[in-house]
C-alpha cells in the first residue's frame, strides 16, 4: 500500500511539473513579444504606439478583428488604429462586416456630410454597429471629409441585405432587368426576418427556389451589365447580390456550401481593384480576420485572411484582439439584421490555461511577426453575435498562425446601444 501511494504521489509530481514547465514557458513566449498598450485616449495612444504596428503603411489591407460582435474596447481600439492609419499613413477605404448595399448608402451621406447619424445607423447597419463606439467612429469620419478633398471611403463587405442593394442598382440603372430582381430581393430579406420570430416560418423549398431564381437571374444581369461596361458602383452591387443568391444556389445545384469567408474577401479585392489599390482597413470579426480557418463549418468557419492572404500577397495584415473578461453585448436573433436588439451579458473570466488566462495583467499588444519559437497551441475565446459564453466558445489554436498582432485588453464592458 506504501509502495503503490508513493508511486501516485511521483507520478502526480511529474504531471504537475509538466504543468508547469508548460505555463513557464507559455509565459516566457508572451514576454518576449509582449508590449505596452495605452487605450487613455487617442493621444496617448500614438504617441505610445507599440512597435508591433509600427510599419503599418507598407500593407494594403489591416484587418482589424474583434474578440466578441458586441465590447466596447474593441471598437475604440480599432477606431484609434483606423484614425492614425488614415491621418498618418494616408489609408483612405474603411470596410466593415455590414453589408454592402447599406453601407454604400451611408457612405453616401457620410460624403455629403448632411448625416443622422442614428436614423442611418437603423436603417443601414445591422445590430452590431448600432452603438454608441460606432456612432462615434462615424461621427470621425464625417468631420474628416468635411474638411479634406481626398475623403473617406466607407464600404461593406457582407451580403445581408439584397432589398438595399436592388434598390440601390435600380437608382444607378434602372430598366436593365433590375426590377425583376426586387422581389426575389425581398423575399431573401423577409426571410431572413422571419427566421428570428416565433410566430412565422419559412416554406423551405419556396425559400430554395427563390434563392437560385434570384442567382439565375443576377448572372443574367451580370452578362449585360459587363457588356454595357457598367460603372464600378453598379458593378459592386451587383456582385454583392450574387453572392448574397450564390450562399443558396450552390447548395442546391452544386451540392458545396459557399463560403462566406471567401466571398467577403472577394469583395474585399473587387472594392480594391475599383479604387486602384487604394489602402483600405476591414473591421470584422476575429474569425474572418483570421489567416486560418477556426471552425468545422464550409459556409461560415472564419478565414477571410486566408483568402485576403491569397489576393494581396504579404500585403495583409492581421489584427486580433481578446480579453480576460467583463461584459459584453449580444442578440437572441438567429440572423442578425439591422432589426437586431443587443442587450448586456456578463462575460465570463477567461478559463485557465486559455490564451486569455495566461495574458492577464496589464493591456498589452503582442508582436506575432516573430515566428521563432511558434507559439503553443492553447485556447482561444471566439464569441459572435449571440450570448453563448461557456467552455463551448473555445477552440484551441496557435495564436501566431492566425494573427500577425494580437491586442489584449484586460476588463471590457458592453457596448452602448443607440
Amino acid at each position: 500500500m506504501q509502495q503503490l501511494l508513493l508511486c501516485f504521489l511521483f507520478f502526480s509530481g511529474q504531471v504537475f511539473g509538466m504543468a508547469t514547465s508548460q505555463e513557464d514557458s507559455t509565459f516566457k513566449w508572451l514576454a518576449e513579444r509582449r508590449q505596452p498598450l495605452m487605450m487613455n485616449s487617442y493621444p496617448s495612444f500614438v504617441k505610445a504606439l507599440p512597435a508591433c504596428l509600427h510599419g503599418l503603411e507598407q500593407y494594403t489591407v489591416v484587418g482589424l478583428g474583434e474578440g466578441t460582435h458586441g465590447t466596447s474596447e474593441f471598437q475604440t481600439v480599432r477606431t484609434y488604429i483606423t484614425r492614425y492609419l488614415v491621418e498618418e499613413k494616408g489609408f483612405r477605404v474603411i470596410c466593415l462586416e455590414n453589408s454592402y448595399g447599406g453601407t454604400y448608402e451611408l457612405n453616401k451621406h457620410l460624403q455629403a456630410g448632411n448625416a443622422d447619424l442614428d436614423s442611418l445607423m437603423h436603417l443601414y447597419m445591422l445590430g452590431i454597429w448600432q452603438n454608441e463606439e460606432t456612432r462615434s467612429m462615424l461621427t470621425w469620419i464625417r468631420q474628416y471629409n468635411k474638411s479634406h478633398r481626398d475623403k473617406i471611403v466607407l464600404t461593406g463587405m457582407d451580403f445581408t441585405d439584397p432589398d438595399i442593394s436592388t434598390a440601390a442598382l435600380q437608382r444607378l440603372n434602372s430598366g436593365t432587368g433590375t426590377d425583376s430582381l426586387s422581389s426575389y430581393s425581398r423575399y431573401l430579406m423577409q426571410a431572413y426576418r422571419a427566421f428570428n420570430r416565433t410566430d412565422t416560418t419559412v416554406e423551405r423549398k419556396e425559400w430554395l427556389q427563390k434563392g437560385v431564381e434570384g442567382y439565375e437571374l443576377v448572372m443574367r444581369i451580370k452578362v449585360a451589365s459587363d457588356e454595357r461596361k457598367d460603372t464600378p458602383a453598379f458593378r459592386e452591387l451587383l456582385e454583392n447580390l450574387r453572392m448574397g443568391f450564390y450562399s443558396i444556389y450552390r447548395p442546391v445545384k452544386e451540392g458545396r456550401e459557399a463560403s462566406r469567408d471567401e466571398q467577403m474577401a472577394e469583395m474585399v479585392r473587387l472594392i480594391s481593384n475599383d479604387r486602384q489599390g487604394s489602402k483600405m482597413v476591414v473591421w470584422a470579426h476575429n474569425a474572418h480576420i483570421a489567416k486560418a480557418g477556426i471552425f468545422d463549418d464550409d459556409s461560415n468557419g472564419g478565414g477571410s485572411g486566408v483568402f485576403l492572404e491569397r489576393f494581396f500577397p504579404g500585403k495583409y495584415f492581421a489584427i486580433g484582439t481578446g480579453t480576460f473578461g467583463g461584459t459584453f453585448s449580444a442578440t437572441r436573433d438567429r440572423f442578425v439584421v439591422n432589426t437586431s436588439r443587443f442587450s448586456s451579458y456578463k462575460l465570463n473570466d477567461a478559463i485557465k490555461g486559455s490564451w486569455e488566462y495566461m495574458l492577464q495583467g496589464n493591456d498589452a499588444c503582442l508582436d506575432l511577426k516573430r515566428k521563432t519559437p511558434s507559439a503553443p497551441n492553447l485556447l482561444q475565446r471566439f464569441i459572435g453575435y449571440g450570448p453563448g459564453n461557456s467552455e463551448k466558445n473555445y477552440v484551441r489554436i496557435k495564436l501566431d498562425k492566425l494573427f500577425d498582432a494580437f491586442l489584449f485588453i484586460q476588463t471590457t464592458q458592453a457596448t452602448k446601444p443607440l
